[in-house]
């Protein structure tokens, strides 16, 4: 039989990635075996936090700081945090041009209590649990 793993856990990984994103995901196609599964999880920029920020602080980072900040942690510590965040919608996109099935979205994470606006946030996400601040993705290779 051929080669290939069943699965691959890409997980709190794919907003800190500087590389070809569309290499990466086809090399991870290519890995798996006929009907394997590709497990990814990362910050929701959708979130109530990161559509907040993004209307009224005009900063398109949900959970990450000031893209300075971020890209500057390469000279002050060596790495950097988010390149990127992303919504569901494009991540499953991206996903389906490199030959994934989605097979399931999944909306995690909470909102700590700590101040008004986590608590709208919070709050929202009862509501809509798409507004949650990761997400995680179940995705079947074609």
């Amino acid at each position: 039989m051929g080669g290939g793993v069943d699965g691959i856990i890409f997980n709190e990984l794919f907003e800190h990635c500087r590389f070809d994103l569309l290499s990466t995901l086809n090399d991870l196609n290519r890995t798996l075996k006929p009907g394997g599964y590709l497990f990814l999880s990362t910050p929701n920029l959708k979130s109530a936090i990161g559509l907040y920020k993004y209307i009224f602080k005009h900063n398109a980072y949900g959970v990450a700081g000031d893209v300075y900040h971020e890209w500057n942690k390469i000279h002050e510590i060596g790495h950097m945090g988010h390149v990127r965040e992303y919504t569901p919608q494009e991540v499953s996109r991206l996903l389906e041009k490199c030959d994934f099935q989605i097979k399931e979205t999944v909306y995690r994470g909470f909102y700590r209590n700590k101040g008004k606006l986590q608590k709208m946030a919070r709050l929202a996400s009862k509501l809509n649990k798409s507004l949650l601040p990761m997400f995680s993705i179940v995705a079947q290779k074609c």
